[in-house]
């Protein structure tokens, strides 16, 4: 059943949420870290647009599942309650991204491509609230996506981390790092 994204706790005001360098190499934000920053703040437009995306992506995957399978198995008591709410989001469109997940976070990884290191936004999530969703990326391409925090403590494995979801996981408008 849909449960609200604030599980995970953000911070008290929506609009605040964490920034986190993690430093692998040194005590010292790196140059990839502070570039990865600029290119956030520089081209924010460019980096929610491509979060947007594949957060839709992400919560079409999630709603289609529960409408295909779970609600046909669905109790009457739940199946009322599903009705209830079933109005109340824009389930198949864009908007749902904005019901459905919350930004509580954003590392900012030492390692990276070019002269940018990687960037992940932690999100709540109505369809895990659990878990969350942490999205990849570089600059502003998305990369992968995982559970709250996957990808902050992976050192010099996080490319071949990206490339083991990337072989199962990798969305219309991602960046490939698989060879062809």
């Amino acid at each position: 059943m849909y449960v609200p994204p604030y599980r995970n706790e953000p911070a008290d005001d929506a609009e605040e949420f964490e920034v986190t360098a993690i430093c692998q190499s040194g005590q010292k934000i790196s140059a990839l870290q502070e570039n990865a920053w600029n290119f956030i703040r520089d081209k924010f437009a460019e980096v929610e647009a491509s979060l947007r995306r594949k957060l839709f992506v992400n919560h079409m995957k999630g709603y289609r599942g529960f409408v295909d399978e779970c609600v046909p198995d669905l109790s009457e008591f739940d199946l009322e309650e599903w009705d209830e709410i079933k109005d109340a989001i824009p389930w198949d469109t864009p908007a749902a991204v904005d019901a459905m997940f919350e930004l509580i976070s954003i590392g900012l990884l030492d390692q990276g491509l070019d002269d940018c290191g990687f960037s992940y936004f932690n999100f709540n999530s109505g369809w895990d609230e659990e878990h969350g969703i942490s999205v990849l990326m570089h600059r502003n391409h998305v990369l992968a996506a995982g559970g709250i925090s996957e990808f902050s403590n992976l050192g010099d494995e996080v490319i071949p981390h990206i490339k083991s979801i990337q072989r199962y996981d990798l969305d219309d408008g991602d960046l490939s790092l698989l060879e062809d």
